[in-house]
C-alpha cells in the first residue's frame, strides 16, 4: 500500500518536474546513440559513495569514426540465438565487471512489464559479453550496470530464431550526482541523517505496480551535507531518517540529465514532537480489527511528504507515535470495511473516532430453463464515479459455486454503482441490471436469467490460413483513434479459431448486434458489420474473402543522422491505424497493411523530444507490394500537430 502511494506521488511530481528537468538534458555525446536509452531497472548498490573531490574528470569520447553500430547477423535456426556487445566508459575504455541482464518486455497493461530471463552476464577484461540462448519471441531489453557509472538500458531488441545481434558499444556515463543539505526547521544542519534512495524500478511479470528497490544510501556529515552518485534517467524516492525527527519522503525524477550531471536538493526535517491515534468502530460500536490506516501529509512548496502506516488492533485502536505536527489525509484499507467519506486528522489527538461501514454483498439468484450450472464466473464492473470499489484488492473476476437453491454471494463491495457479468458453461454471458448499492442494505439481491444465446457460423475462402474470429459491440470502430490507443477486447471474450476447412462457429452469443473480425497472420484484418444474433438462432455470415496486404518498412534517423532506436512510428489512414517501435538500429516494419493512403509519423522515444521533433511522409499501399521509407526527424513547426 505504501509503495502505491509513493508511486502516485512520484508520477504526479514527475509532471511538475518535467518542465524544469527536461531543459537540463545531458549534451555529452555517446559512443553509440542507438544503443543507449532511458534505463528502467534497478542497479545493485553496495559500494561506498565517493566524495565530490574524488570524482574523476571525464575525458572526451572517441571520434565518430570509432563508433560501432548494431549489426544483426543471421545464423541457421538450429543455432542458439545470441546477443553480444561491449560496455565502455565515456572515455572509450572497457568496463570490466559490468552486469548485463536480459529482460522480456510486455505492454499488455498500463505499465510496461519486464520479466527477468535467466540470462545475465559479466563483462570480461575487454568489456565484452555474450548471451547465448536468449528468447527469440517478443521484445527484449538489456539492463547494464557498473559501480562506477549510472545504469542504462538497451532496447528494444527483437531477434529471429538462430540470429546473433551485436549491440555494439554501450557507453555508460557518470549520471546525475544528487547532493544537498539536510536541515531542521531552524535551519540548523542535521548530522548523521540517513538517506535511502530507492529506484521506482521495473514492473515485473505478475506485479500490478512498480516496486521501489534500494539503489544507494548516504549519511550527512557535520555540515548536514550528503552526496549520492551515478543516478540514472528514471524516478527515485528518497527517505530521510534522523534521530528525533519524523521520517521524510521525497520523489525525484531525472527524465533528462543536466549538462554538469549535478542536481541539488535540500531537505528540511520536522521534529517528531507529536502523536496521533484513535479507534475505528462499526455502525453498532463494534471495533474494527486489522484495518490498515495510512497517514499522508504533503510539505507545502516542496516535493516531499510524510507518510505513515498502522494496523488496528483487536480493540480497533491505532496509534502513531513521534510524528510531525500537522493535518494528515487518511487512507483506509480493509477487505470487510470502508470509510464512506474522505477524512483528515490533526496530530496531537489520540482520541479520534473513525466510523467505518461494513462491506456489501450481492446475492445473485440464477434462473434458467433446464438444469442449473454447478459453477460460474462472476465479474463486477464498478463505476468509480459513484464511489464504487472492490475492497481489499479483491479480484473483479471470481469463480463461484452455486448453492442448491441456485444462488451465489459476491462480497467485498463498497457503496456505489455496479454491473455483474455472469459466465456459465453452455450459456451466453449475461449482464445483470445496474446495481445501486447504498450503505443501509448489506445484502442486495439480484436475479440473473441465463439464456443459451445464439450462434454465428461462417467460413473462409482460403482455408489454408488459420484465422482468429472475434465479436465486438456494434458501435466498435476498428479504425477509431480510441481503439488505436486502447484496443478493445472481444465482447465477453467471444473468440474462436477457424478449423482446417476454414469453417468457424461462435456459440452461446448473447442476443444483439455485433462486428465480426477475422484476424489472420500475414493478412489485413477483415471486419464485417451488422451481425444480428437472436436467442436459439443461427446467424450465417457466409464465405468470407480476405485481402492480401502490403508491406511498409524503413528506418528512422535522428537529427544528427544517427539511427533512432526506440522511436514510435505510427501509420494512419481510412483503412487502418497501426503503431510500432523502431528496432535498436532504427528499422521498423508494418506487415499486412490494407491497401489505401496513409500518413507515416515518427517521433523520438523521449517524452520531451517527441514534442520538439517528428518525421512525416504520405504513402500509398497496394496489395502484395513492399514500400521502403526513410524517415528523418526535423524540428516541429509551430503549427505542426502531434501524431
Amino acid at each position: 500500500m505504501k509503495f502505491r502511494l509513493i508511486l502516485t506521488l512520484a508520477l504526479t511530481t514527475a509532471v511538475g518536474l518535467l518542465g524544469a528537468l527536461l531543459l537540463l538534458q545531458d549534451q555529452a555525446p555517446r559512443s553509440n546513440p542507438a544503443a543507449i536509452s532511458e534505463p528502467l531497472a534497478k542497479q545493485d548498490s553496495g559500494t561506498s559513495l565517493p566524495t565530490p573531490s574524488e570524482r574523476p574528470t571525464l575525458p572526451a569520447l572517441p571520434a565518430a569514426t570509432e563508433q560501432r553500430t548494431a549489426q544483426p547477423m543471421s545464423l541457421s535456426e538450429s543455432s542458439p540465438t545470441q546477443i553480444t556487445g561491449r560496455v565502455i566508459s565515456r572515455a572509450g575504455a572497457p568496463l570490466v565487471g559490468a552486469q548485463v541482464t536480459c529482460y522480456q518486455a510486455t505492454n499488455d497493461t498500463a505499465w510496461v512489464r519486464y520479466k527477468p530471463t535467466p540470462h545475465a552476464e559479466t563483462t570480461d577484461s575487454e568489456g565484452r559479453f555474450r548471451m547465448i540462448g536468449v528468447p527469440s519471441k517478443g521484445t527484449l531489453s538489456l539492463e547494464v550496470t557498473h559501480a562506477s557509472a549510472a545504469p542504462s538500458t538497451v532496447e528494444p531488441l527483437r531477434l529471429e530464431p538462430g540470429q546473433q545481434l551485436d549491440v555494439g558499444d554501450i557507453a555508460l556515463g557518470q549520471g546525475v550526482r544528487l547532493f544537498g543539505k539536510v536541515i531542521d526547521t531552524n535551519g540548523v544542519p542535521v548530522r548523521g541523517a540517513q538517506l535511502i534512495v530507492s529506484d521506482m524500478g521495473r514492473v515485473t511479470a505478475g506485479s500490478t505496480a512498480p516496486t521501489p528497490s534500494v539503489f544507494a544510501e548516504a549519511v550527512t556529515d557535520a555540515l548536514g551535507e550528503y552526496t549520492v552518485e551515478h543516478l540514472g534517467r528514471r524516478q527515485y524516492t528518497v527517505e530521510i531518517h534522523a534521530e528525533g525527527f519524523a521520517p521524510l519522503q521525497s520523489a525525484i525524477a531525472f527524465m533528462l540529465n543536466s549538462p554538469t550531471g549535478d542536481y541539488e536538493q535540500d531537505f528540511m526535517l520536522e521534529y517528531s514532537s507529536s502523536m496521533l491515534g484513535g479507534i475505528v468502530l462499526g455502525p453498532e460500536e463494534q471495533p474494527v480489527e486489522g484495518a490498515a490506516i495510512s497517514l499522508l501529509r504533503r510539505v507545502p512548496d516542496n516535493k516531499s511528504y510524510y507518510m505513515l502506516e498502522e494496523v488496528t488492533d483487536a480493540r480497533g485502536r491505532f496509534h502513531f507515535d513521534r510524528i510531525a505536527s500537522g493535518r494528515y489525509d487518511v487512507r483506509f484499507a480493509s477487505t470487510d470495511w470502508y470509510l464512506p467519506l474522505p477524512l483528515k486528522l490533526d496530530a496531537g489527538n489520540d482520541q479520534h473516532v473513525l466510523r467505518a461501514q461494513p462491506a456489501i454483498t450481492v446475492v445473485g439468484q440464477v434462473v434458467t430453463t433446464g438444469s442449473l450450472p454447478h459453477e460460474l464466473v462472476v465479474t463486477a464492473k464498478a463505476d468509480a464515479r459513484t464511489g464504487a470499489q472492490l475492497l481489499g484488492d479483491r479480484p473483479a473476476e471470481r469463480k463461484l459455486e452455486l448453492t442448491d437453491r441456485g444462488t451465489f454471494d459476491y462480497n467485498g463491495l463498497r457503496s456505489g454503482s455496479y454491473v455483474l457479468t455472469v459466465n456459465a458453461p453452455g450459456f451466453a454471458p449475461t449482464n445483470s441490471q445496474d446495481l445501486i448499492l447504498g450503505q443501509e442494505t448489506l445484502r442486495v439481491p439480484v436475479t440473473v436469467i441465463l439464456q443459451k444465446g445464439g450462434s454465428v457460423k461462417g467460413s473462409l475462402k482460403d482455408p489454408s490460413a488459420t484465422a482468429i474470429i472475434e465479436l465486438r459491440d456494434s458501435a466498435w470502430n476498428p479504425q477509431g483513434p480510441l481503439d488505436f490507443a486502447f484496443p478493445a477486447p472481444p465482447v465477453h471474450g467471444l473468440r474462436v479459431k477457424s478449423d482446417k476447412t476454414g469453417k468457424f462457429h461462435l456459440r452461446n452469443v448473447p442476443a444483439g448486434a455485433y462486428v465480426l473480425s477475422v484476424k489472420t497472420k500475414g493478412m489485413p484484418d477483415l471486419h464485417v458489420r451488422d451481425i444480428e444474433v437472436s436467442d436459439n438462432q443461427v446467424s450465417h455470415v457466409g464465405e468470407l474473402v480476405r485481402q492480401v496486404g502490403g508491406h511498409v518498412g524503413g528506418m528512422v534517423t535522428g537529427t544528427r543522422g544517427e539511427p533512432l532506436g526506440g522511436a514510435s512510428v505510427s501509420l494512419a489512414g481510412p483503412a487502418a491505424r497501426m503503431r510500432t517501435t523502431a528496432n535498436l538500429d532504427g528499422t521498423f516494419q508494418f506487415e499486412a497493411v490494407p491497401p489505401g493512403d496513409y500518413e507515416l509519423v515518427a517521433v523520438p522515444k523521449s517524452f520531451f523530444e517527441a514534442f520538439r521533433f517528428e518525421a512525416k511522409q504520405d504513402i500509398t499501399v497496394t496489395s502484395d507490394k513492399e514500400i521502403e521509407v526513410s524517415l528523418f526527424l526535423t524540428a516541429r513547426t509551430p503549427t505542426s500537430k502531434g501524431n
